[in-house]
């Protein structure tokens, strides 16, 4: 299984490049660091899917490969490139944690054999979170379907009765924080440098890697 970063976005809302942005202080690792260091903990490789124009260096790239297609044309993009199955994982979710994503990784082991995706939803709702997931290559048809119909509404590519859905309660929805505007980062800053994070870091727990509490 190989680990997809989607880094495409433009930030247009937040103003700055958020892949670059480090919540933990100066020398601490940046959003993009955090993902790839995330990814590599349960799958065999790495790469960031972006625009042709972005420079993700020293990490591996997957250009996009249709232009304004959002995260769906970056994952569609990687489908095509690595021809095995993806987990794929937003670059601005500071506080996921490795510990989640391997509840991923086992639900997905246990899947039916007609499941393309394993993805998160949230307990008693019908909301799934189709940026924290795996996409086997049998989802590929879906999404060149996708594609060729204009469909870039993710939770409505690939059809329910080929989803494994892992739930997630609500006291650990913290965990998918993403940060799209100022406000979001606001927060965001607001829980890394709360006192129970500093003291996590301070004890020489990597941030990078484990759950606040």
């Amino acid at each position: 299984m190989i680990g997809i970063v989607m880094a495409g976005g433009q930030s247009s809302r937040l103003g700055q490049d958020k892949s670059r942005l480090s919540l933990y202080g100066s020398g601490s690792a940046t959003l993009l660091e955090r993902t790839v260091a995330l990814l590599q903990t349960c799958t065999d490789a790495v790469f960031v899917s972006c625009r042709a124009s972005q420079n993700v260096f020293p990490f591996s790239a997957i250009h996009d490969s249709l232009e304004g297609a959002g995260p769906a044309g970056g994952i569609l993009s990687a489908l095509r490139t690595v021809n095995e199955a993806i987990l794929v994982l937003p670059c601005d979710l500071p506080f996921m944690h490795a510990a989640l994503l391997q509840r991923l990784v086992n639900a997905r082991a246990q899947r039916t054999s007609q499941s393309v995706m394993t993805a998160f939803g949230l307990e008693g709702q019908h909301h799934i979170e189709p940026l924290v997931a795996v996409y086997e290559q049998g989802a590929r048809m879906w999404f060149e379907k996708a594609a060729a119909t204009g469909q870039r509404k993710l939770q409505h590519i690939v059809p329910e009765e080929y989803r494994t859905l892992v739930p997630y309660s609500p006291e650990e929805a913290y965990a998918f924080l993403n940060i799209n505007t100022p406000e979001d980062l606001r927060q965001a800053l607001r829980r890394a440098n709360s006192p129970c994070t500093q003291r996590l870091t301070s004890e020489g727990i990597d941030d990078s890697l484990h759950a606040p509490s």
